[in-house]
């Protein structure tokens, strides 16, 4: 299979699936290199902007803006990412 990819020294495929439960997107990679195939499992977390506040506050953080971007666009629900800035809580 890896050589019906078409380059022998690297390709990628992945197959990927969302696990509900856990808020997870779960992924299976297969890297071939040299003809040589090797698949890795990956899962990535996913968080709503009221958990993140939340997981913040508990670790003693006061979120301080909320960004949709890293231009530093304001976050909206249509935004593909959050990047939120604290500062510890006094």
């Amino acid at each position: 299979m890896c050589e019906s990819l078409g380059n022998p020294l690297s390709q990628e495929e992945f197959d990927r699936g969302w696990n509900a439960p856990h808020q997870r997107v779960e992924s299976r990679w297969t890297l071939c290199r040299r003809g040589s195939k090797h698949t890795y499992p990956m899962a990535i977390r996913l968080y709503t902007p009221v958990q993140m506040r939340q997981l913040f506050k508990q670790v003693g953080l006061k979120v301080e803006a909320a960004y949709g971007s890293p231009d530093g666009k304001r976050f909206r629900r249509t935004s593909h990412r959050l990047i939120l800035v604290g500062r510890k809580a006094r």
